[in-house]
């Protein structure tokens, strides 16, 4: 019996590695990321995710994606199926609103958690008729909403391990879901990537290919612009305290690395975390109190907003320059765009910043998802 459980194990590892050196053979190398990886077979497309949560070890999931499961070896039948082209789906994030969008499937979202979120005036108007559902948020998500919107797949995320009950249950009555976790990129076209992801369930991998191909190199353009122009670099912090803590962004973050990529110098940049950092209130103003640039402030809308949080914020470099700017310029009451298309257009957001902390390198252009506080 041993000797039998050998030879299925030897068969299994050469048939994968068969239907590897296949793939790669007729399709190329596969696409590869920090957190995802996609295989393309003649038949099937084979994804992997890895680390799915903040602080996830070993947390990976595989997909198997195709027309059909007679497509897949049998070898492969444990994994994960979905069947491909989806045509409804449902979505936890705005993001994952935004890479729909671009490939040019936003309408096949039937439903949301959080819809009143929802930027895309197209797809505000289908909210508005109710043709988009709320399925609400975890912990209290509604279930039997979602069994009687039958959706070809899920796009969910979760912020800790929890997320696999969802999952579970999810699974229990038949419908599938995929973890996506683009949040947990720090690099803004690692994150963008995930566009590849989502045009794997859509049948759209060369569209995608050709989005982020252009992305990417308008984005490494600006990178090159900065490197020849910018001689200094002005110090930037970030957001406002939430009750007793200043959550800011570690130095290896997404938000860090476009700082830096726009030639600022992000007070924080020495710190090795990628996610926030929860900071004392008095520390952050005792380091940010010269600052050159303050970006992100959330909720406050103007400067009169930031002082009204605290009258110790006046004495602020940056607020005594007015060099104040927020990230809602696209914001419409409940959504804000940033959070949406934002995600693919990093080269803007990135065009953005380099406005901000140097002008004189892109004097002809309006600022796209960031404004000034006046």
């Amino acid at each position: 019996m041993r000797l039998f459980r050998i030879l299925i194990l030897v068969l299994f590892i050469i048939l994968y590695a068969n239907c590897t050196r296949q793939s790669e053979k007729n399709l190329g190398d596969s696409v590869q990321n920090r957190k995802f990886k996609i295989q393309n077979f003649d038949n099937f497309t084979l994804i992997h995710i890895r680390d799915a949560w903040q602080n996830a070890s070993d947390a990976n999931f595989k997909y198997i994606l195709s027309e059909s499961l007679s497509n897949v070896p049998d070898s492969l039948n444990g994994y994960k199926f979905i069947k491909t082209p989806v045509r409804r789906v449902i979505v936890f994030s705005t993001t994952h609103v935004g890479f729909l969008l671009e490939i040019e499937e936003g309408n096949s979202i039937i439903a949301a958690s959080g819809r009143n979120y929802i930027y895309d005036e197209g797809l505000k108007n289908k909210v508005k008729k109710n043709e988009i559902k709320e399925i609400g948020f975890a912990p209290g998500i509604n279930y039997e909403s979602i069994i009687e919107l039958k959706p070809d797949v899920i796009f969910i995320y979760g912020l800790e391990s929890s997320v696999t009950g969802i999952v579970s249950r999810l699974e229990s009555v038949g419908i599938q879901s995929v973890i996506i976790g683009d949040y947990l990129e720090n690099h803004p076209l690692g994150k963008m990537e995930w566009i590849k992801v989502f045009s794997a369930f859509y049948n759209k991998e060369k569209l995608a290919d050709s989005i982020f191909n252009m992305a990417s190199e308008k984005y490494h353009d600006l990178c090159s612009l900065v490197t020849e122009k910018v001689e200094s670099r002005p110090t930037v912090m970030l957001g406002l305290p939430w009750k007793d803590s200043w959550n800011m962004a570690g130095g290896r973050s997404f938000t860090a690395k476009l700082i830096h990529d726009a030639g600022g110098n992000y007070l924080w940049s020495d710190n090795n975390s990628e996610e926030f950092l929860p900071l004392a209130i008095e520390s952050v103003i005792q380091t940010s109190l010269n600052s050159d640039c303050w970006l992100n402030t959330g909720s406050a809308r103007s400067l009169n907003d930031i002082i009204q949080r605290d009258k110790r914020y006046k004495a602020f470099n940056a607020w005594k320059t007015h060099s104040m700017y927020n990230n809602d310029k696209q914001f419409n009451g409940e959504a804000n765009n940033f959070w949406e298309k934002g995600v693919v257009e990093p080269h803007i957001i990135l065009r953005d910043m380099i406005k901000i902390f140097h002008p004189e390198i892109i004097p002809d252009k309006e600022l796209v998802y960031y404004r000034k506080l006046e």
